[in-house]
């Protein structure tokens, strides 16, 4: 990574499967400035470099929203007795395209 990219991790709601992952990769990969974009499927991430004078953060997270998936700013831990279900504010679903 060169001294001018950065390099950040969306957690990214209703990413179940392999196109999915695909989809969301590409539409990153569109951005200017975006040099890769890699999704885990299994804990529903994207790592993303990009060139901060071409795109900015927001301009991440609106290529994710805008192939229909959400970018997750805050999660929140329910605790019930010894039950514990992470929720995501932005429950998203599988959508297909």
């Amino acid at each position: 990574m060169t001294e001018s990219l950065k390099s950040v991790e969306l957690e990214v709601a209703g990413m179940t499967c392999a196109m999915c992952a695909k989809t969301i990769e590409h539409s990153l990969k569109d951005l200017d400035g975006t040099t890769d974009a890699v999704a885990n499927l299994g804990n529903e991430t994207v790592r993303v470099e990009y060139d901060p004078t071409q795109s900015k953060l927001t301009d991440l997270e609106k290529a994710v929203t805008d192939v229909g998936y959400e970018v997750v700013h805050e999660r929140v831990t329910i605790k019930i007795g010894r039950m514990r279900y992470p929720e995501t504010k932005a429950e998203g679903k599988h959508r297909k395209r």
